[in-house]
């Protein structure tokens, strides 16, 4: 066995028995527990590796007293790497007793980190008796921006909007300050330039100088002249006409070949003036590092509580800032004399840096394997945690400082799957791909693979949907239990989506969605938050919630129990009393027993960290990728992308690294690669590093299949189709995979599960938004909105919305129940009523959270204006008299979802309402109410009418035949 050992281990081949394997070596060889530092990732794999061990340990233990060690895998492999039967025999029942009873170091990375700052917290400026949890960073935020001044403040908002952009919001900012730790040094490199100013001159008169020579010329087309207006000098890196110079397409046949020197003048400006912009914005943002870190650690240091960051953070500092680095080494590696490393790929760059000197050290030094060694595993194929720090080069760098080997056999996959693998995969790493072999253990094992395309669509996501739920049904009519199949998507709404449109077209069919949710943001727990802060605070805001959240009317009021004074019973009365009795609402109780008040448990509950109960504990598992990997499926089901795939990074910042390093950063200004090759040649980089971690994700994807494999894919457009962009192509696209049926499904399952037919599909099941959140039904007018739309319009017509859907059947029907819109009268004495005014209070505070943020104070009230002024107008108070008002009604049509804004009933007709916002009728809105209509109309075999409600015109209502009459022939 090698002493200093890389084991590139492919998928499936065999990762935690060479660990095992490796541990129980040493310890035949004389090392003792306390000495392997063996570190993973997460306490699961911890705990996995140790119950191997232990089990290996037991087992030839076992089998060496019965005299059967021959039949015994663990021993076989031992013995080829010298370990005799005679040792084994006379020394494994001493060795395992020593294990179970030693002090073993394996850990993850986390609480190793932990226990070196234990050991050393005061010289980093940590007590001793700091607590590990999560605290909010919104405080920490909140109180970064409390240290500035007004005028700071607002020109943080300006920078934060002008240089960052409104989609990434001032929080987004905040969150790359909030990695000052690894961005901090690279920063402050960067000083504003004094001759930014002149620069800019020297382009505008350059760019002058050209367009003056260029369109004075006989035969230059208007696009040519059209060329030289810009908006900006930063965007001039992106015009054609500035990176093709002479061979532009309208200059070619003007011959500017004796002009090529002064583009290339241009483009040499532009980019020292990018430059220089960029220094401006890391200057600044170097400042704002510089305050944050002051403000972060004096918080830190005041609470005494570190999140594992935090930890890894404060260890790097002490063993690289502090002056006797080799004192803490020496205290720390004493004992430590074998490293074994699993995962290696998914290691961070600050994690590999504390490491190395450990490593080097036992490198450095003279023995034989059983005095020291290092043994390191991982697949830079697996690697697909970049998002959380996972560099996977740091697994290359450090396999140059070892011997390499590899796990050529896969123990996982059946023949059919691991053939399919081997070729797909093969052609898209090239050389540096080595096909796995079959193991001898699946040899006799067929298996099964089926790629299977979706038909092109304008419900593309229905059309993905129903061939997963098609291929569930073809596994579970062969025989497959509901326990080995598992569906795979890229995000956690894909798997909601997924799991909605199954359980639509089989109820009775049990499904696990393992997603990533806040325990407290799930069912029934937000009921139970929303009641604990009524209870402290009795806004009625948070009845109001509990009743969307049960499917309520607005206005229904919750059984709530009066609170006696103590947290737990009352959430157990409410539990009791909504009859919200289940896992979740128990796990819920269990964590409020720890709190004596209400107000305790709502300062804390956010920082609580638990683990949600799963939906069930048996059935069909639908979950995302990133959280299958370490995982293997009997069946397996991969399924695209249900909405467009997202190809690349929009952050303005880049990063550029040499190696393992943070060479340097770049402000990503569009085009800017057109006149700047370094920050060219880091795009590309980057974006190689984006493709290789996506094509990852399909390799983890794929190798999870044991059995059968079942792949579902968009329909790809032919390459010289020009419509489709990009972000709408498949993930499985680069793949090139054909349409095609591989081996036998049947082979491996037993056929002893009951067989399930499959359900009629005419009707495609579409997943509904969702439901409570007006922005998710307002509808985009389809004529001229490019022209006419503004933020605060739309906020504007969706607060008007709101006071419809929530005060309508209130104004006129009363708390009573009484139907006032049948009398004029009373329905005026109500609306001068206490009762109204406290229901438009209450909607009108809801309408100001909600749209506040865009809408000023004299907006809010022209809005509230406006709903007055409709309910009182006479024609509109004549269609609502002696009808039953329903608001917000939902119907699923032709695989459609529709929500109808009010819909008026009385006995003998039904009146469809569509409120519009804007100030003139347009055709579609009249399609719109008449595809209402004729559903309503042929639903119920009621005549059935429809209006536009215009609450902005003189004319009010529009009825449909009006100008809309054609669309009900």
């Amino acid at each position: 066995m090698k002493q200093y050992l890389a084991l590139r281990a492919s998928a499936g081949s065999g990762k935690t028995f060479a660990l095992a394997l490796r541990y129980v070596y040493l310890l035949c060889k004389g090392a003792k527990p306390y000495e392997i530092l063996t570190l993973t990732f997460t306490n699961k794999a911890s705990n996995e590796m140790r119950h191997r061990i232990s089990q290996s340990l037991a087992t030839l233990a076992k089998d060496a007293q019965e005299g059967i060690l021959a039949r015994n895998d663990f021993f076989i492999a031992l013995q080829k790497e010298g370990i005799s039967e005679a040792f084994v025999r006379e020394h494994i029942a001493r060795i395992y007793a020593e294990f179970t009873q030693s002090h073993t170091r394996i850990t993850t990375l986390d609480s190793f980190f932990y226990t070196i700052l234990q050991k050393f917290c005061w010289y980093v400026g940590v007590g001793s008796d700091f607590e590990i949890g999560r605290y909010p960073h919104e405080e920490v935020y909140e109180r970064f921006l409390d240290s500035l001044r007004p005028s700071e403040l607002r020109d943080f908002a300006r920078f934060c909007y002008q240089y960052f952009g409104t989609s990434q919001k001032i929080t987004e900012f905040l969150r790359i300050l909030w990695r000052y730790e690894e961005l901090e040094e690279v920063f402050a490199r960067f000083s504003p330039k004094a001759h930014l100013e002149e620069l800019e001159g020297i382009i505008e008169s350059k760019v002058a100088s050209l367009r003056e020579r260029i369109t004075s010329m006989e035969g230059i087309a208007q696009k040519g002249i059209n060329a030289f207006n810009y908006e900006s000098i930063e965007s001039l890196a992106e015009a054609t006409w500035v990176l093709k110079g002479s061979e532009y397409l309208f200059f070619k046949k003007l011959k500017l070949q004796h002009l090529d020197s002064e583009f290339a003048q241009l483009r040499e400006l532009l980019e020292a003036y990018l430059r220089g912009k960029e220094s401006e914005i890391f200057a600044r943002v170097s400042r704002y590092i510089e305050r944050f870190k002051a403000i972060k650690s004096a918080y830190l240091a005041k609470t005494n509580t570190l999140n594992y960051n935090d930890i890894t953070y404060k260890v790097l500092e002490l063993l690289y800032s502090h002056h006797d680095r080799a004192f803490f080494y020496f205290r720390l590696d004493d004992k430590i004399m074998h490293i074994l490393l699993d995962e290696f790929q998914d290691t961070s760059i600050v994690q590999y840096q504390i490491l190395l000197p450990l490593i080097e050290e036992i490198l450095s030094g003279s023995g034989r394997i059983e005095d020291r060694s290092v043994f390191m595993v991982g697949d830079t194929k697996q690697s697909i945690y970049g998002f959380r720090g996972g560099f996977s080069a740091v697994f290359e760098e450090m396999a140059r400082r070892l011997e390499c080997d590899e796990l050529g056999y896969n123990y996982r996959s059946s023949k059919v799957v691991l053939e399919f693998v081997n070729e797909v995969f093969g052609a898209q790493y090239g050389s540096g791909y080595i096909p796995q072999r079959l193991s001898s253990k699946n040899e006799n094992s067929q298996g099964y693979v089926a790629v299977r395309y979706a038909p092109k669509s304008e419900q593309q996501a229905d059309e993905i949907c129903k061939i997963v739920y098609e291929n569930v049904c073809e596994l579970l009519e062969n025989g497959a239990k509901p326990d080995d199949i598992t569906i795979l998507a890229f995000t956690n709404d894909e798997v909601k989506t997924l799991r909605d449109f199954i359980k639509f077209h089989n109820p009775k069919l049990p499904l696990i969605a393992e997603v990533s949710q806040n325990f407290f943001d799930a069912f029934p727990c937000n009921v139970l938050i929303n009641a604990l802060y009524y209870a402290h605070t009795q806004k009625e805001l948070y009845k109001r919630n509990i009743a969307k959240l049960l499917g309520k009317e607005l206005f229904w009021e919750p059984p709530l129990p009066a609170y006696s004074g103590h947290c737990a019973r009352y959430v157990y009365e409410v539990i009791e009393s909504l009859q919200l009795g289940c896992a979740a609402a128990m796990q819920f109780l269990e964590q409020a027993c720890a709190y004596e008040s209400i107000e305790e448990f709502l300062q804390v509950y956010g920082l609580i960290d638990v683990n949600a109960p799963k939906e069930s504990a048996y059935g069909i598992r639908i979950m995302t990728i990133h959280k299958s990997k370490g995982l293997e499926f009997r069946h397996l089901i991969v399924c695209d992308c249900l909405k467009d795939k997202i190809n690349s990074s929009k952050d303005k910042i880049l990063y550029e690294y040499e190696g393992i390093e943070l060479r340097s950063v770049y402000y990503a200004y569009k085009g800017r690669e057109n006149v700047d090759r370094a920050y060219g040649a880091a795009k590309e980089a980057r974006e190689y590093l984006e493709e290789a971690e996506s094509l990852n994700r399909l390799y983890v994807a794929f190798t999870r299949a044991k059995q059968s494999l079942m792949i579902v894919c968009k329909p790809i457009e032919p390459k010289n189709e020009k419509s489709k962009s990009k972000t709408q192509s498949s993930y499985f696209e680069r793949l090139e995979l054909g349409a095609c049926v591989r081996g036998a499904l049947g082979s491996g399952i037993a056929h002893n599960a009951p067989s399930q037919s499959k359900e009629n599909l005419k009707t495609p099941f579409t997943p509904l938004p969702v439901l409570g959140r007006q922005g998710d039904f307002m509808r985009v007018e389809q004529t001229g909105w490019q022209q006419e739309f503004s933020l605060e319009s739309v906020m504007f017509g969706k607060a008007l919305h709101s006071y419809f859907e929530y005060l309508l059947g209130v104004a006129m029907r009363g708390d009573s129940g009484a139907d006032l819109a049948r009398d004029e009268q009373l329905l005026s004495a109500y609306r001068e009523s206490s009762s109204w005014r406290d229901h438009l209070d209450e909607v009108a505070a809801i309408v100001r959270n909600l749209y506040g943020f865009v809408l000023s104070k004299e907006a809010l009230e022209r809005v509230q204006a406006r709903f007055m002024q409709a309910i009182a107008n006479a024609e509109f108070g004549a269609l609502c008299r002696a009808c039953e008002i329903h608001t917000e009604v939902s119907y699923l049509h032709n695989g459609r979802f529709f929500r109808i804004d009010a819909l008026l009933q009385n006995d003998s007709e039904l009146i469809v309402l569509d409120y519009k916002s804007s100030h003139l009728p347009r055709e579609e809105h009249f399609t719109q109410v008449g595809e209402y209509v004729k559903f309503l109309r042929k639903l119920s075999g009621s005549p059935t009418r429809g209006y536009l409600i215009y609450p902005a015109s003189a004319q009010m209502c529009v009825a449909l035949e009006e100008g809309g009459a054609e669309n009900l022939k």
